[in-house]
């Protein structure tokens, strides 16, 4: 028995265990080298963001005020009510005016008091009243720092709307102080006067919850203050105010401000001139910065602790399958391999696996080839309709077509059949690697044992070309192979994988001319003389017709069609070549209509015929047969699937009518357009379905919801006419009464007499 030394175990576990702690240290070193600075600069970018954004959405709020200032302005200079010669004509003009005014400063709740001052005078009129300039500004309004002289010299003079910076103003009314700012717009005769409250300014200010260091200001473009989130004593210095001259569109920076370094951020209206500004002590801004760095070291410390037990514990659960692994390999060496660790034990194993797999590897070859024959038959076949899905479906065992035209050819020789699998596929790969870069081809075994077929893939239309390279090809796989008499049978050109099995048809026909022209010779179909072939009518509408008659699930037009075609075939003396060859396209058009109709799954678990059976079925017939029984498969399962869609399609109608009947535009017009359908397709549709025209399913869904709205409601009849969709009271009554024999309103009190007595009767 095997013995199994710990020591060797210690080795290996004590390697492993190092080299994870080196991994879970490595990205610890990296992020406290690089991330701390990228994550700064996150940090710092995401404040300036949100405090440029939260600056502009002040901008923007403010700008919108002063242009909704304006245009009130605009407003009271033109109306009539406020122009100077009508406010003194009488006091009921006043008073009308006060209220045009007040009107004016309610709409707005961002105007504390709006007034007009009529220049060159001492009048006022304000919302709450009017006034004598002097009174105004002195008592009602008493501004701490706008005397009564300079009140008069601003109004009169003023040539474009200014502000006045914030200001303690008292109020006389209320008894108190307040401050204000103060906007003036001037015209040719008056100039309006608004006053907005500083604390609306304040409450704007602070929509960000910021920290008790965070300070917003705005100020105008001579550096002076219109309004502080908080009046701190840095805002009055030169050097604020340096920074605040120096300040462009918008932006962002650090600056020293009374000895202490300050982050700042900027927005300037375009519209007033104002700059927006907050700022705040850099050491608060990036405390965030700080406050994660000294968490993520706890962090990191925690995780290195946790993930030294972990690895510790992980390495150590995990080594216990290596080392039962490597007693196994052992055991299966028959032997101690000693100065080994477990992984090379293992691989030497590992080793002699590999052996064995080169050997299974030969059988998957095998099956392989298996695959690609499977593939080629079902081309020759025709269930493979295009190009795309022949790619998809041979791409893993390396089929493909990139050239658009089609070719089959078939190579006899009575030696084939003596060969062995293993010489056959030697003559086939040998023949694909001979064909030029401008043809693709595969082979495959022919339906018969001295035959190989290759299906080939052109860049041109050309069987000249096909016939020179077969030539050359014969000549090398003969004098590679002795005594190797090749045939070679070429089929027409097709631009369709859908075609290929004709082209079988047409290869396989060419061929059983070997005793006419004699072997070891090139065949071609298309030098085949067929007598009496000029004088055949293809039938080309009876193929189209079997197609739509598939689709229609028309049993009975099939049998005609198949037997006219049977008909045409035996009458007319035809060649057995065009007699394959109009089989064919028969079984053509069955698989493209299946195709077309998504239920191609029907013909693959069903086998109805081979390719091959068309050079060797005794009668016409017999394919008639096999096409009967294919279409009468197909028009079953066509006919589920119709009744199945048709019957979604009736529901999603009804429900669209159900939906709409009480909408005054409904038509079938707009219902053809809602699905995509013509009108009368849609109306006989219906009809077919429902056993109702749309009209009479219309008029029926109307009418029930009118003796609803009759008997549940006590709605005028007007008004239910309305909303069942109807426009003329008189049409509907007239209407009501020929489908229920009585009038709505004789109706309506049948209704409410039978739910009156209802109680009565169940007692």
């Amino acid at each position: 028995m095997l013995t199994w030394s710990n020591s060797r175990k210690s080795r290996l576990f004590f390697k492993y265990l190092v080299s994870y702690m080196l991994i879970l240290c490595i990205p610890l070193v990296f992020t406290s080298i690089f991330i701390f600075g990228y994550f700064s600069k996150i940090l710092e970018k995401e404040i300036t963001d949100g405090n440029l954004a939260m600056l502009t959405h002040i901008n923007n709020v403010v700008d919108n005020q002063v242009w909704e200032f304006n245009k009130i302005s605009n407003q009271i200079f033109s109306d009539f009510k406020l122009k100077p010669y009508t406010l003194n004509k009488n006091t009921t003009a006043k008073i009308e005016a006060i209220n045009e005014l007040n009107n004016y400063r309610t709409g707005n709740d961002f105007i504390y008091n709006l007034a007009l001052y009529v220049k060159n005078t001492d009048f006022i009129i304000s919302a709450s009243g009017t006034y004598d300039a002097s009174n105004y500004i002195n008592v009602v309004y008493n501004y701490d720092q706008w005397e009564y002289g300079d009140f008069i010299k601003d109004v009169n003079n003023l040539s474009k709307p200014y502000f006045r910076y914030s200001e303690d103003v008292v109020l006389s009314g209320a008894n108190c102080t307040e401050r204000f700012i103060t906007y003036m717009v001037p015209s040719d005769q008056c100039t309006a006067i608004f006053m907005v409250n500083e604390s609306k300014f304040k409450s704007l200010m602070s929509i960000k919850n910021s920290s008790g260091y965070e300070n917003t200001v705005i100020v105008d473009d001579y550096a002076n203050i219109i309004v502080s989130l908080k009046d701190w004593s840095y805002l009055h210095s030169e050097s604020f105010s340096d920074i605040i001259l120096h300040m462009k569109e918008k932006g962002t920076g650090i600056a020293e401000i009374q000895k202490t370094n300050y982050f700042y951020s900027y927005v300037k209206s375009r519209i007033t001139g104002w700059t927006y500004i907050t700022i705040i002590p850099e050491r608060e801004a990036l405390k965030s910065v700080f406050n994660v760095r000294q968490k993520a070291f706890y962090g990191w410390l925690f995780i290195i602790v946790l993930g030294s037990c972990i690895i510790y514990y992980i390495t150590n659960y995990n080594y216990y399958p290596i080392r039962n692994l490597r007693k196994l390999a052992e055991e299966k060496l028959g032997q101690q391999m000693t100065g080994h660790n477990e992984i090379e034990v293992v691989e030497s194993v590992i080793n002699q696996m590999a052996d064995h797999g080169m050997e299974l590897k030969k059988s998957l070859n095998s099956s392989k080839q298996a695959v690609k024959e499977s593939i080629l038959l079902e081309l020759l076949k025709g269930r493979i309709d295009s190009t795309d899905k022949f790619n998809s479906i041979g791409r893993d065992i390396g089929l493909s077509f990139t050239y658009p035209f089609f070719n089959v050819c078939i190579f006899y020789s009575k030696q084939l059949r003596e060969m062995e699998g293993g010489q056959k596929a030697g003559i086939i790969n040998e023949v694909e690697s001979l064909l030029p870069d401008n043809m693709q081809g595969y082979g495959r075994d022919g339906m018969a044992e001295d035959t190989v077929i290759f299906i080939l893939s052109m860049q041109e239309n050309d069987i000249g070309s096909i016939k020179n390279v077969f030539q050359n090809i014969r000549s090398r796989v003969s004098s590679s192979n002795s005594d190797l008499n090749i045939s070679v049978g070429i089929g027409n050109i097709c631009s369709n994988t859908g075609q290929i099995g004709r082209s079988y048809l047409e290869a396989a026909t060419a061929i059983d001319y070997k005793f006419i022209f004699g072997e070891n010779k090139i065949i071609l179909f298309n030098e085949i003389v067929i007598n009496g072939s000029s004088n055949i009518t293809y039938p080309e509408k009876e193929l189209k017709d079997i197609q739509l008659y598939i689709k229609q699930g028309n049993i009975e037009s099939i049998e005609d069609t198949l037997s006219s075609i049977v008909k045409g075939i035996k009458d007319g003396d035809m060649p057995i070549v065009i007699a394959r060859c109009i089989c064919f396209d028969i079984i053509s058009s069955v698989l493209k209509v299946v195709n077309e109709i998504g239920i191609s799954t029907m013909l693959s678990e069903k086998e109805y015929f081979n390719i091959e059976e068309l050079n060797h079925f005794n009668t016409p017939e017999e394919l008639t047969d096999i096409i009967i029984r294919i279409c009468t498969d197909l028009c079953h399962d066509i006919r589920e699937s119709k009744e199945s869609q048709n019957f979604g399609l009736k529901e999603k109608l009804i429900q669209y009518v159900d939906d709409n009947c009480e909408d005054q535009s409904f038509c079938i017009k707009s219902m053809a357009d809602a699905f995509g359908m013509s009108q009368s397709y849609l109306s006989r549709f219906f009809k077919d379905q429902t056993g109702q025209t749309l009209s009479e399913y219309q008029m029926f869904l109307r009418m029930e919801k009118a003796k609803y709205y009759l008997k549940s409601t006590n709605e005028p009849l007007k008004n239910i006419v309305g909303r069942i969709g109807y426009c003329n009271e008189a049409s509907f009554v007239r209407l009501f009464k020929k489908i229920e024999g009585i009038t709505p309103g004789e109706f309506r009190k049948l209704s409410q007499n039978a739910n009156h007595h209802a109680p009565e009767l169940i007692s």
